[in-house]
């Protein structure tokens, strides 16, 4: 059966339906739990859990899907930031979406490439300017 699939569950309280994949376990004391089952490693879960006990699979609270995120290599942050120096409206759009990531590192870099953008536009690029202004008018 293929995940997200509604599958007919019966029960001895009736028939219910719940997607594939997820479901109920037996009674335990005369209640039923929900659980699912693990993407990673397909072990049944409790349904609350965050993560999965036996392979850490982490789920997202929202919507219960895996959250990924690649870390920023240094090499690649340094890229960003003078980017966002020489290209103003490129630091303010990437830091726009940086910052909505749900990751600490995202949305720190996100924030530096935003206020980098901000100061190109006010300061760097003004005096970029006036500079090449300067030299029109002298003749250089």
């Amino acid at each position: 059966m293929v995940t997200g699939e509604v599958a007919q569950v019966s029960t001895s309280m009736g028939n219910s339906s719940a997607l594939a994949g997820e479901g109920f376990t037996g009674p335990v004391n005369g209640t039923r739990t929900m659980s699912r089952m693990c993407p990673s490693c397909g072990r049944s879960i409790d349904w609350d859990a965050l993560s999965c006990p036996y392979c850490m699979w982490r789920f997202n609270a929202g919507t219960g899907l895996n959250v990924v995120s690649e870390p920023i290599s240094r090499g690649k942050r340094v890229l960003l930031y003078v980017a966002s120096l020489l290209i103003p409206l490129f630091g303010i759009i990437l830091g726009a979406i940086y910052i909505m990531k749900k990751d600490e590192e995202h949305t720190s870099v996100g924030t530096i490439c935003l206020v980098m953008g901000i100061i190109a536009t006010v300061v760097v690029l003004p005096t970029l300017l006036a500079l090449i202004l300067y030299l029109m008018v002298l003749g250089f």
